[in-house]
């Protein structure tokens, strides 16, 4: 595929599967300032030469509840999908969230069907591994 003339660009179209951990940050007065969690993410991409568009879905990313337990520390008790909207750029083998987006993200593809990356907003600091549905 190709994005400027000269220039190859991986192909990112598709539907890609996989898992994140993240190290969520909150303004909570209780349990410290950061908790890790984990999850599923689906992310559906539509390509036209080096420009992705498309949606990200973090399985439980939006942290709704914390539970203080007697010892000081805390679990996350409620949590709910987070749809994120994704506007990129290809370059190389490298896709990168655009200017002004409200999530910064990198992935950058380790085979033709597997991406791994980071993910950072204000809440939100990630890493994923992704598998392409073919």
């Amino acid at each position: 595929m190709s994005g400027l003339p000269g220039t190859e660009v991986s192909d990112f179209s598709g539907t890609w599967v996989g898992r994140y951990n993240v190290q969520y940050t909150h303004g909570f007065p209780i349990c410290g300032t950061t908790i890790p969690i984990d999850g599923s993410v689906t992310a559906t991409l539509t390509q036209t030469g080096n420009q992705v568009t498309g949606s990200a879905t973090l399985g439980g990313s939006n942290v709704l509840e914390l539970t203080q337990h007697p010892d000081g520390g805390c679990t996350v008790s409620g949590r709910a999908d987070e749809v994120t909207p994704i506007v990129a750029t290809v370059s190389g083998n490298t896709l990168r969230s655009g200017s002004g987006s409200p999530v910064v993200f990198t992935m950058v593809k380790v085979s033709d069907n597997s991406a791994e990356g980071t993910s950072k907003d204000p809440y939100l600091d990630a890493t994923f591994f992704l598998g392409r549905l073919r």
